[in-house]
């Protein structure tokens, strides 16, 4: 064999070596881009989770326990008009109870009762003035 047949042999064989190396290094190219794309979705992941705690513990603070009970700014008219309106109900059945149980006493619990049926009303009133015209 001539030293120009081995020179080509050489020459092919660095071309189909170069060619493997270059494909080689074209997967580990694409699998660190595809590695470096999950773990920028992992972070942003993270960071919006961090957020969502973040968020959730500040309006804790916001509320307060009576807050949590009743509600927001936005639920806590209408919980307290049916805390309002629930109660009356109660105390109305009670004294319709106790007046037929102790009769003497109808003034005060027909008294009571009116008060009740008023504080419903207004109660109610409220509710309906206020939220009446929305669709909400």
């Amino acid at each position: 064999m001539s030293s120009e047949t081995q020179a080509i042999q050489f020459k092919n064989m660095n071309r189909s070596e170069l060619k493997k190396e270059s494909t080689d290094q074209n997967q580990e190219v694409d699998s660190y881009e595809e590695s470096i794309k999950q773990a920028k979705k992992t972070t942003q992941l993270e960071e919006c989770k961090e957020q969502h705690k973040h968020d959730e513990e500040m309006l804790k603070k916001k509320l307060g326990w009576i807050g949590r009970f009743i509600g927001g700014h936005d639920c806590a008219p209408m919980t307290i008009a049916f805390l309002v309106v629930a109660t009356g109900m109660v105390v109305i059945a009670i004294s319709a109870l106790f007046d037929g149980i102790w009769p003497s006493h109808t003034m005060v619990w027909t008294k009571i009762i009116d008060s009740m049926v008023t504080l419903i009303s207004s109660s109610l009133a409220y509710v309906f003035g206020r939220y009446g015209g929305r669709n909400e």
